[in-house]
């Protein structure tokens, strides 16, 4: 592999020059590769990006890493070498809510080119969940067929799918009370025809002793039992919504026994193919996994990939950086490793204090307030202009990026690999 840089030689992110022999269990690498840089020979071997604890020990890469890039720099399929090799020590969950690409890690690379050395195509072994959500891709034989329970969701997953709160705490109660509704024709029926006061709650009694009120449920009101009229028309506004996705069901059964998968290691991803379902399910699994985490303090310690967080988290009307905060947040607390990946890092997308907090950044090329960011970050703002000089050209596929590392506060630039597994490309 012939590298170049303008600044002195330059390492790649899987290489290590410095370092001839580290101990790496069963990820250990005998094999030396050979490269030329202006005519000279040099061994490097490859390497599992580790540090070294205050006791000098090798451990586990940080628990959160930012992969950041422009459009078209390669940050998507980086992403996937850095999860690939994630995955051979901790189990992984990739929320993937385009649906577009993730599920492709099921398949090796069907052109191996440009592999880490001594790398084999390979596959991310694991359940791969797919949301039948309207227009969405078709599912592959080996995925398994999800749809989400509504009733399962609490007040905060409701406003995720657009209920106001006063909205969702009718919805919730109305669901547990009068459930399991047969279908979604049933269920609005019932909330169209739910008295407002207790004067129409009384007058909707004595219809339905009279037969003259049919609904299309099987329970009837409970008397004085009422509902807030301008929470009732938030319900009727944003059901039809929901039920256009397609997707949800309304009993009371568990679509998939996430608990076992957990507790068994399992690689998961999922494949939402739509914002507005990837944004309810991954906020109620991440309260899954805080609970499993509680209950059971020795479970495997996962790591979590998203990707354009900035654009499935938040719901209309919330801070996109405060949303990212907080889901930040709730991964620390749950010993939950976080994999970031998005085009950007202004102050709109990545709050300071998260931006201070991941400790593994790798960024393509970037201009702007966000390669002004990132530079700050590495500690110096002539590494700005660096990450804006990066190499990119998409006609010939040259592409570079910079790694940094915040426990030793080293960075390089570097050419990234292909992925192991298949990537952008559909597989028959």
């Amino acid at each position: 592999m012939l590298l170049k840089r303008e600044m002195g030689l330059r390492q790649n992110w899987w290489l290590a020059q410095d370092i001839p022999n580290i101990p790496l269990g069963a990820l250990t690498i005998e094999h030396s590769v050979v490269y030329t840089e202006g005519g000279s020979k040099k061994t490097v071997r490859m390497r599992f990006p580790k540090k070294r604890d205050r006791h000098g020990k090798y451990v586990q890469i940080s628990n959160t890493i930012l992969c950041v890039g422009t459009t078209g720099t390669g940050k998507s399929v980086l992403s996937k070498v850095v999860e690939y090799f994630l995955s051979l020590e901790r189990p992984v969950i990739d929320f993937d809510w385009a649906g577009e690409d993730s599920h492709l890690s099921h398949e090796p690379n069907s052109l191996p080119e440009n592999l880490p050395p001594y790398t084999p195509p390979g596959q991310i072994e694991g359940w791969y969940l797919h949301y039948p959500v309207k227009n969405s891709r078709p599912k592959k034989q080996f995925e398994r067929t999800v749809r989400p329970n509504i009733t399962k969701y609490d007040i905060v997953q409701l406003e995720a799918l657009g209920f106001s709160p006063g909205a969702a705490m009718y919805f919730q109660n109305l669901i547990r009370r009068y459930g399991p509704f047969k279908d979604w024709e049933a269920l609005y029926d019932f909330i169209e025809n739910f008295p407002i006061n207790e004067a129409a709650a009384r007058a909707m009694q004595k219809k339905l002793e009279m037969n003259k009120v049919r609904i299309k449920h099987t329970k009837r009101y409970e008397p004085n039992d009422v509902i807030n009229n301008q929470s009732k028309e938030s319900i009727k506004k944003v059901l039809p919504g929901i039920i256009e996705k397609g997707v949800f069901r309304l009993d009371n059964r568990e679509e998939i026994n996430f608990e076992q998968a957990f507790l068994a290691g399992k690689n998961m991803v999922f494949s939402f193919n739509d914002k507005d379902v990837g944004r309810v399910e991954i906020n109620y699994y991440m309260q899954r996994i805080k609970s499993i985490r509680r209950q059971y303090r020795e479970s495997p310690r996962y790591f979590v990939k998203i990707e354009e967080a900035h654009k499935v988290l938040a719901a209309e009307g919330k801070k996109v950086d405060e949303v990212i905060e907080e889901f930040v947040l709730v991964c620390r607390k749950a010993s939950v490793g976080l994999l970031l990946v998005m085009p950007e890092a202004t102050e709109k997308t990545l709050s300071d204090k998260v931006l201070d907090d991941i400790k593994e950044i790798i960024t393509g090329k970037l201009q702007g307030e966000s390669a002004y960011r990132i530079g700050r970050r590495c500690g110096s703002r002539d590494i700005a202009n660096i990450i804006s000089r990066l190499t990119l050209n998409r006609y010939t596929d040259e592409r570079e990026f910079l790694y940094y590392s915040s426990d030793d506060q080293s960075w390089w630039t570097f050419i990234p690999f292909n992925s192991p597994v298949e990537i952008h490309r559909e597989v028959n």
